[in-house]
Order: structure tokens, then sequence, then C-alpha cells
């Protein structure tokens, strides 16, 4: 953010009142030295569906489909 025009993006957990966890990809880029714009863009985006999908994807490759024991590559 200190640079001009330098874009900054992190994957943030937001926990909500219900208990959820929702994850957003949170992009911010500085505009301020730009003519006719002054301001810092802030862009969120729900990625919280790819993140469960990964976290399905894990499992599996570290955990027996029948039993749901560690597997080999896990030890």
């Amino acid at each position: 953010m200190r640079r001009p025009g330098e874009a900054v993006e992190r994957e943030v957990p937001f926990d909500q009142a219900d208990g959820s966890r929702v994850w957003l990809l949170v992009r911010i880029v500085n505009l301020l030295d730009e003519p006719g714009v002054h301001a810092v863009l802030i862009n969120l985006h729900d990625v919280s569906d790819r993140k469960r999908v990964e976290a399905q994807l894990q499992h599996q490759a570290f955990h027996d489909p029948l039993t749901g024991l560690a597997n080999r590559a896990l030890f």
C-alpha cells in the first residue's frame, strides 16, 4: 500500500454472528496519486466455496476413504 498503484491481496476469514465462517479475498489498490481518483480501492470477493473444496481435497489426499484414518502420505 505504500507505493501508488500497488495492489495487496489477502484471504481473510470472517466469523459471522451465527458462528459460520466466511472467507473473503480482499484486494486493496492505492490510487491516491491518480488524478481524478484520489481514493483507495477495496474489492471483496467471497472465496468460501473454494476454501471448502480445498479442505475436502486435502483430507481426501491424506486420509483413507473407508476408515477416515491417516494414510502413508500424511505420515
